[in-house]
């Protein structure tokens, strides 16, 4: 089932009617703890967010991690981090895994979105 973000976002507003009509609001934090939380409301509904360059960071790590063929991957190429963000989440990722195994993988990763990086960038 491919995952759409269009069909996501008309729910969340048609829940955050529903709560707003009832005179009831709700907040929801998904991930967080960075100080870089996004605030996204729906009426009555309130989800908090990592932000654009959090899911960069937790998709690219998990991407290396679990390798080409799972999802983590492919919704890092959902995103589509430019250059400049995958550079950054790449020094971030090494701060969570140094090890030489984990280095190499990250410098093959952003490869398949054009992006050449080497143990040097970190």
């Amino acid at each position: 089932m491919e995952f759409q973000l269009d069909a996501l976002e008309e729910a969340l507003g048609t829940l955050g009617a529903v709560l707003q009509e009832r005179k009831t609001r709700y907040s929801l934090l998904i991930v967080g703890g960075s100080g870089r939380i996004e605030v996204r409301s729906y009426g009555g509904l309130e989800l908090h967010i990592p932000s654009r360059f959090d899911q960069v960071c937790f998709k690219l790590y998990a991407a290396v991690d679990r390798g080409p063929d799972d999802k983590h991957f492919r919704d890092l190429h959902v995103l589509r981090p430019s250059s400049d963000e995958l550079m950054r989440a790449a020094r971030w990722t090494v701060t969570h895994n140094p090890s030489a195994a984990f280095r190499h993988e990250l410098t093959e990763c952003p490869g398949s979105m054009g992006v050449v990086m080497t143990d040097a960038d970190f």
